[in-house]
């Protein structure tokens, strides 16, 4: 069995590679449960936010919805950005929840940004949880790089890299649990970067879900959310 220095460094490079990574187990089962179990301090369980509307956490996911926002006409089908695809986030910190709030600087997720990115001197810029609820809206979106997260543009050399990553709270067994997909760099080498709704580019091209209980981390390449949501609710 290969020792842990040699598998970070094997996940490092692949994520060199081909812009993103699964890491599994990377944060330790016990700790993800614990922040697990703090999810609905923040976020309402499903049968709560069906039946109970006027629940203090189904109050706050509705009145998140920011009227500013606007991702132009869309058809209710298909991939697309939609307003209330981002009712459920919420920013770090969050309340009254310690060990949710731990994920995002553990320390071995630290050991990683740091192995990946080369470098030592780190900044948080966002951390979010999202929780997606069945019957909200079509969470489906195009593959797509988040380039809205800095006003600077972005900078290829080392020591200016950004890193995204995900961690998963519990297990996606299906394509109905809305796993993350992902492209890797070397199919998209070259591609330019524009927001194409079609259905035909996002479902055509090779690419990963995201199985459970891992922490993928990736470059802020392409992403979108798959057909069909938990009906039970997501939170993540």
């Amino acid at each position: 069995m290969a020792a842990a220095s040699e598998l970070i460094d094997e996940h490092v490079a692949l994520w060199r590679q081909r812009g993103w990574v699964l890491v599994p187990e990377l944060v330790p089962a016990d700790v993800i449960d614990s922040a697990h179990s703090e999810l609905w301090s923040v976020f309402p369980p499903a049968d709560v936010f069906e039946s109970q509307p006027d629940d203090d956490r189904v109050r706050a996911f509705w009145q998140r919805q920011d009227p500013d926002l606007y991702f132009g006409d869309v058809e209710p089908d298909g991939p697309a950005f939609r307003p209330e695809q981002l009712l459920g986030m919420r920013e770090f910190p969050f309340p009254a929840t310690p060990n949710l709030n731990r994920l995002p600087l553990h320390p071995n997720v630290l050991g990683f940004a740091r192995a990946a990115m080369g470098a030592s001197d780190l900044r948080l810029y966002l951390a979010q949880a999202w929780a997606k609820y069945a019957g909200v809206t079509n969470y489906e979106q195009p593959l797509h790089r988040d380039v809205n997260h800095s006003l600077a543009p972005q900078r290829i050399e080392q020591g200016w890299w950004q890193m995204e990553g995900f961690i998963y709270l519990h297990d996606i067994d299906s394509a109905a649990d809305g796993p993350t997909c992902l492209v890797p760099a070397t199919t998209t080498a070259g591609a330019r970067v524009v927001r194409d709704r079609s259905p035909r580019c996002h479902l055509d091209q090779p690419r990963t879900r995201s199985p459970a209980r891992g922490r993928v981390h990736h470059d802020q390449l392409g992403r979108g959310g798959s057909e069909g949501l938990l009906r039970h609710g997501r939170s993540g």
